[in-house]
């Protein structure tokens, strides 16, 4: 009873502070960045720079962290600068500067791009009298973590969606669960999900979910597939 209390009061303290406008202050990711860097800088900070661009694949594809600032570091500043309003010439400016800390002041990375899926794809079989299984595999352009909602009734998306951890439960009329992949929280490009106690016969609703490590979530659109 006494932990119940306790956890109730932490939760109305931090509740208390954002209803005052008070939020815990983000942690930075990177030291702050202070000197101006242009072509053939070189050094630790313009490591920094090349990492720190480098979590947005659009504005950084090469991803190439030498701590040298050649074209292709260039052509990145360039592409950010564009991104953020700023006049774009390719050089680390007090403007530039300015804006790069306050992103990294928020923590917030520059990967706002959510994983493409593609190559989605179902196999089922039978194990032993009525308990079938069947495979879900799948495809992305980056990294991600995975999993399949999946449901014995049609899926709706609509905007009554909840979380549940980092993926969402789409609905549907009567439930559906969740499958990690079985890799479970690897961050890979190709996904795999097993599920087996399926009824033979049966058609089932489903869809994959990828996550990346900037937390960028896509889904795909239901499909159906047929237990053999």
């Amino acid at each position: 009873m006494k932990k119940i209390k306790f956890l109730a009061l932490i939760v109305m303290l931090f509740g208390g502070l954002l209803f005052f406008g008070i939020t815990p202050k983000a942690q930075a990711a990177y030291p702050p960045f202070k000197t101006p860097m242009g072509l053939g800088s070189t050094g630790t900070e313009v490591s920094q720079l090349q990492s720190f661009l480098s979590t947005d694949p659009g504005i950084y594809p090469a991803r190439e962290v030498s701590g040298y600032f050649g074209p292709l570091t260039k052509k990145a500043v360039i592409q950010f600068q564009l991104t953020y309003g700023i006049l774009a010439q390719g050089y680390v400016g007090p403007v530039t500067l300015a804006q790069l800390n306050e992103i990294n002041s928020k923590n917030q990375m520059l990967d706002t791009h959510a994983p493409l899926i593609s190559g989605v794809m179902t196999t089922s079989g039978n194990l032993q009298t009525l308990n079938s299984f069947a495979t879900v595999t799948w495809s992305t352009s980056e990294p991600v973590k995975g999993g399949v909602f999946l449901s014995a009734t049609p899926i709706r998306l609509n905007n009554l969606r909840y979380f549940t951890g980092d993926f969402i439960y789409p609905n549907s009329s009567e439930g559906g669960s969740l499958i990690q992949s079985n890799s479970g929280a690897d961050l890979t490009s190709t996904k795999s999900v097993n599920q087996e106690g399926l009824i033979p016969g049966s058609t089932y609703y489903y869809l994959v979910e990828s996550l990346d490590n900037s937390g960028n979530l896509s889904i795909s659109w239901p499909k159906t597939f047929t237990v053999t």
